[in-house]
């Protein structure tokens, strides 16, 4: 049985205007997840406008860029290179998107003599993110076991 143009037109209509709906008690019971989705939508729409003048290789990349360190390098106001910063900010988006990770802070003694220190992120014991391999004592874990993230919390009994 075949529909009308009209009947079709409809269709499409309703099926929008649930898509919209659907939207909007997003938006309403989880602003922050709705959010993230428009993010993600937006990148979307970035890579498929560049995968029709760009090679895939040259798309990837530009989408791959790290990002991730330019707020900390405008170096104004709590905008200042920081690893610490870096990686609790970083863990908390790998945590949002089901990545367990976990911040080690250590710390080592230089050829002089002073002290020095670093944050950064680990994965299954290997650094991630990580331009160079960590060379440092590690004095503070979070969370404290590798297997737990930041947004899990104990059962109370």
């Amino acid at each position: 049985m075949f529909l009308k143009m009209s009947e079709l037109r409809e269709n499409k209509l309703n099926a929008n205007l649930l898509f919209a709906g659907r939207i909007i008690r997003k938006i309403y019971r989880n602003p922050g997840e709705a959010i993230l989705l428009m993010r993600m939508g937006a990148w979307i729409m970035v890579l498929s406008s560049l995968i029709k003048v760009q090679s895939l290789p040259r798309a990837l990349q530009f989408i791959s860029t790290p990002v991730r360190d330019l707020l900390l390098a405008m170096n104004i106001l709590v905008y200042r290179p920081c690893c610490w910063k870096r990686a609790a900010i970083l863990h908390r988006y790998l945590a949002l998107h089901g990545i367990d990770s976990q911040i080690n802070f250590g710390m080592r003694k230089e050829v002089d003599g002073t002290l020095s220190g670093h944050a950064w992120l680990e994965r299954e014991g290997a650094p991630i993110l990580e331009t160079t391999v960590a060379n440092y004592s590690v004095t503070f874990s979070f969370p404290a076991d590798a297997k737990q993230t930041a947004c899990t919390f104990p059962l109370e009994t």
